[in-house]
């Protein structure tokens, strides 16, 4: 889970690195996660949007595998609890 969070928070930078690694007449359009409202050009505030964009996937990440953690825990528990009933 930890390696797909980086790997898709990581994809925005790669336009960025093929820059200064194979450079162009021009520069590369720059990627966004998510598409967003801001009430400022994202372009000129790339990171600060990126770096908000970043804690909110790593944030939404952890919080979805905490959740599916502490159900399969819940359900060994139900299981074992029905085996001793029974």
């Amino acid at each position: 889970m930890v390696n797909v969070t980086i790997g898709f928070t990581l994809v925005p930078t790669v336009p960025m690195l093929l820059d200064v690694i194979i450079p162009l007449n021009d520069s590369r359009d720059k990627l966004f996660l998510l598409r967003a409202k801001y009430p400022f050009n994202e372009d000129e505030h790339f990171f600060l949007t990126h770096l908000g964009l970043v804690i909110s996937v790593t944030g939404g990440a952890t919080i979805l595998a905490t959740v599916d953690s502490v159900n399969a825990s819940v359900i060994y528990h139900l299981v074992g609890l029905i085996s001793i009933v029974k």
